[in-house]
């Protein structure tokens, strides 16, 4: 058991527009990221493919 005091139990955030639009953006970011992110690996792959024809 440990001795640290245990923080105080918040209650769940109401999803209002404004956590509902952030919740949005959060996806919409990391689609945007994992799609830049397999654009540079598909494009470093055919850089190399290409080289080493």
């Amino acid at each position: 058991m440990s001795d640290l005091p245990r923080r105080q139990a918040t209650p769940p955030p109401k999803y209002d527009k404004r956590n509902i639009l952030s919740v949005g953006w959060r996806i919409f970011r990391n689609f945007v990221l994992l799609t830049a992110y397999g654009l540079l690996t598909l494009g470093c792959y055919f850089a190399l493919y290409r080289h080493l024809e």
